[in-house]
């Protein structure tokens, strides 16, 4: 008898103890930062300026504050793999040590000091994690070989064409555990804020999980994931909104009609009342480098797109130049400045991220909500009405 009771009791000691933990990895998932009035401007650091470093960078930050940036995030600012590399400076997504800073960019004290300098002005700071695969050439190859994923003849391969990257393998509880040390790193030892995580659903969604929860029990972070799978929503704050960019280069275009815009428009709009909040952009990193800018692909369209973009339900991005505006396509594996002189749209987005603020602020004291967006055509024009509660912000794309 005694012992049956003493069974009974271990498991549901057992049973009381995995339910706290479940519940503790909810709680660690929800985010402690207000994504209706995030944002967020990403930092290509290379092309950034002629000396292409974080202290050159720094001197930025009371521009993009006063601009109404809310958060910085850098594009990847890891040591980059010389074998198999491309170009003459390679790619930033080819990650030779995890735990390390590109010397190109300065020392880790110097990134220490950007996201110190970032902090006393308000402002979050994330950095890109390209969890999926590293350089050839990076450490692990040596130290761990067990961490890379090999082919039916055993050996290790490239995801797709990308020569100058290696695949992990996720079945490797190894690699898991040195993955997530590598993140607590960053925000340990230079106080980020959160991670954008490069092709995130290449990797399993279990992973991020587990990352998430082990991570966010010391600082609440934002994450944010390349993919635009809902499912990811389990594990990030922010997924990607490539559907809505899409459908507005395909609207200008003509191959996309006012019916298709709306529709997604629609769809975010349920998605957001769900707190499932999606980056919304003209352009990035790699739009701008592989697929053109955002004048070759809207045309004199761009800026009123930009103004409608910061107004959708979700969290905005500018990429780096939007403001001056950038009209070339940045080299990815070379170097090419970026060439701020006045910052002639720096007014524009002040004025559209003021706008964005002043209602989506409305949303967080939980008054008037976004509720409704409507959209109609006027002859090549796009016409959009946003209803906060009782108050209407109209936007025309001519």
């Amino acid at each position: 008898m005694l012992k049956k009771i003493l069974t009974t009791l271990y498991i549901f000691f057992i049973g009381y103890h995995l339910h706290a933990q479940e519940i503790m990895r909810k709680a660690a998932f929800k985010a402690s930062h207000n994504e209706a009035s995030q944002v967020i401007y990403e930092v290509n650091t290379r092309q950034f300026s002629k000396e292409g470093t974080f202290k050159a960078f720094a001197k930025h930050l009371p521009r993009l504050k006063k601009m109404g940036v809310t958060t910085i995030w850098f594009m990847p600012i890891q040591p980059i793999g010389k074998q198999n590399r491309k170009g003459s400076l390679g790619s930033y997504y080819s990650i030779r040590d995890y735990t390390a800073v590109n010397p190109e960019f300065g020392t880790v004290q110097d990134f220490k000091d950007v996201v110190a300098q970032a902090h006393k002005l308000g402002m979050y700071v994330m950095i890109d994690w390209v969890a999926n695969h590293s350089a050839w050439d990076n450490k692990w190859m040596s130290t761990n070989p067990e961490f890379y994923e090999k082919d039916t003849n055993g050996k290790m391969h490239s995801p797709f064409d990308w020569s100058d990257v290696v695949e992990l393998d996720y079945n490797n509880p190894g690699l898991r555990d040195a993955m997530i040390a590598s993140m607590q790193y960053w925000v340990a030892k230079c106080d980020i804020d959160g991670f954008r995580c490069d092709v995130a659903d290449m990797v399993p969604i279990s992973f991020w999980m587990e990352a998430r929860s082990t991570i966010d029990l010391n600082k609440k972070c934002i994450w944010l994931a390349e993919t635009g799978g809902n499912e990811y929503l389990q594990a990030f704050d922010i997924v990607y909104g490539w559907e809505w960019m899409h459908v507005l280069e395909e609207y200008h275009k003509g191959k996309a009609d006012i019916a298709k815009v709306d529709s997604i428009a629609q769809w975010y709009l349920q998605d957001y009342h769900k707190c499932k909040y999606r980056l919304i952009f003209t352009t990035n990193h790699d739009e701008n480098s592989w697929n053109g800018t955002e004048y070759e692909r809207y045309g004199t369209q761009a800026k009123d797109m930009a103004k409608l973009c910061m107004l959708m339900p979700g969290v905005p991005l500018i990429y780096n130049g939007q403001e001056e505006p950038l009209k070339k396509r940045l080299l990815f594996f070379e170097k090419d400045v970026i060439g701020f002189k006045k910052y002639q749209l720096a007014p524009f987005y002040h004025q559209i991220i003021k706008d964005r603020l002043k209602y989506y602020n409305v949303i967080s004291r939980n008054e008037n909500p976004l509720r409704k967006i409507s959209f109609t055509r006027k002859g090549k024009s796009i016409s959009s009405t946003f209803y906060f509660g009782k108050i209407k912000k109209s936007v025309v794309v001519k």
